[in-house]
């Protein structure tokens, strides 16, 4: 069985945006393609070569996609106060006290680390999720456990 990709319903639309786009790709690429190969020279067609290759990689993207798509589940708002997929909370560092806004999203094809995105099942993401406003959790990071005090939890929408 595939692994469930947890999704909100905006993040399902851009998958699927982006799967419309590499399809509407892939019938440009199959027409460059076409093209090199009525080039009668195909031993040394450097066209061609560049078109297929990006080809390959433009298919393996959509089949990523597809099987996201496929895969996915739908989650809802979180209850007000309650982390969730969708939530932006604000966390504190009970040693060094300094804050941290992030937003959790559902699938990696969406987090922008420079926006303050993680995923759902990073170590930070997966440590919040289902926890209150007001909470101090211990997660277990790369260099070993901290403890956020959750400061605030909006929702989108």
């Amino acid at each position: 069985m595939e692994e469930l990709v947890y999704l909100t319903l905006e993040e399902k639309r851009k998958l699927e945006e982006k799967l419309a786009e590499l399809e509407r790709k892939s019938r440009r690429i199959s027409q460059d393609i076409a093209q090199a190969l009525s080039d009668k020279d195909v031993a040394e067609n450097s066209p061609l070569e560049a078109a297929r290759e990006e080809q390959a990689l433009n298919e393996a993207w959509m089949r990523e996609i597809r099987q996201k798509l496929e895969n996915c589940v739908i989650v809802e708002q979180a209850e007000e106060g309650v982390v969730g997929i969708g939530s932006t909370v604000t966390i504190q560092d009970q040693n060094s006290m300094d804050e941290f806004e992030y937003t959790i999203v559902g699938d990696q094809e969406f987090m922008d680390i420079s926006r303050g995105h993680i995923t759902s099942n990073s170590p930070i993401g997966s440590g919040l999720l289902g926890k209150r406003e007001g909470e101090i959790v211990t997660i277990e990071i790369p260099i070993g456990k901290v403890r956020y005090k959750i400061l605030k939890v909006n929702h989108r929408g």
